[in-house]
């Protein structure tokens, strides 16, 4: 209602038939369904239903669909991600990563307890530490580098490079500033 007159509003089926083709896991046909809405014509309507298809496919684990879609909306850097995910080894903890889902990532990275880590695991357990640091979650990449005694001169290395950055002037964290002193006492 505007001004006591009432307004009538089409809204477009997309959104619907997308989630129905998603899904079933018709990933090829939502991609095709996206394509159908014209960027230059309907630029708004098209753009979001490209990143209902992105979010919907990394949720769904399907990186091609992913790509395309955030290829659609000019969403570079997420593309470049993803292609580098499906490189790797790690493809489902990489996919719990970038939806934030940092502890179902690291459970597909980590072995149970430090004693079963096998020296085929050394690669998987720096990429758990890695994705902590990408989210300068400091403390929980000091915590694995300790439980796994592995890159911990890596670990303390980038915190410094970061407080550096922000301006901090010291160290204020107990643990780091202890593992700080061990290592220099090397």
């Amino acid at each position: 209602v505007h001004d006591g007159t009432t307004i009538g509003r089409s809204i477009t089926p997309y959104a619907t038939v997308l989630h129905d083709l998603v899904k079933k896991s018709k990933w090829g046909e939502a991609e095709r369904l996206c394509n159908s809405l014209p960027m230059e014509q309907y630029p708004e309507e098209a753009s979001a239903l490209w990143a209902c298809l992105a979010a919907m496919a990394v949720q769904g684990r399907n990186l091609s669909a992913a790509q395309a879609a955030y290829a659609s909306i000019m969403e570079i850097d997420k593309v470049e991600a993803l292609q580098h995910i499906s490189k790797g080894s790690h493809v489902e903890a990489e996919m719990f990563f970038l939806q934030g889902m940092i502890s179902a990532a690291e459970d597909r990275l980590l072995p149970a307890t430090a004693a079963a880590a096998k020296p085929e695991d050394a690669k998987k357990i720096k990429r758990a530490i890695e994705m902590n640091m990408e989210l300068f979650r400091w403390k929980r990449a000091l915590d694995l580098a300790k439980k796994f005694s592995t890159y911990m001169e890596e670990v303390v290395r980038e915190k410094e490079k970061y407080n550096k950055h922000s301006g901090k002037k010291e160290e204020t964290d107990k643990a780091f500033k202890e593992a700080s002193g061990k290592l220099k006492a090397k």
